[in-house]
C-alpha cells in the first residue's frame, strides 16, 4: 500500500535522536497504534505477522484497484 498513498511508516527516536525499532523498549509504538485505530487507519500492530512503524487506510484495496485493476472493481 506504501507505493499507492495509502500507508505509511513511522520511526521513534531514542534519546539520541536515533530511530528505535524494539518495541519492547519503546511502548509508544502501541500508543500511537491506538491513536491511529481511533483515527480509522489499521495499525501494523494488529497484523498476523506484527509491523508496529505501519499504518494503513482500513480498505484500501477498495479504494485503490479500481482505479489501478479496473477488472477488480468490485463496487455495485
Amino acid at each position: 500500500p506504501h507505493g499507492r498513498g495509502a500507508a505509511l511508516d513511522f520511526a521513534v527516536l531514542d534519546s539520541h535522536g536515533q530511530p528505535s525499532w524494539d518495541p519492547a523498549r519503546t511502548p509508544i509504538y502501541e500508543q500511537v497504534g491506538r491513536l491511529a485505530e481511533g483515527l480509522g487507519l489499521a495499525w501494523g500492530g494488529r497484523f498476523a505477522h506484527p509491523d508496529r512503524p505501519h499504518c494503513e487506510l482500513r480498505g484500501w484495496h477498495e479504494l485503490i484497484y479500481p482505479y489501478v485493476r479496473p477488472d477488480l472493481d468490485r463496487r455495485p
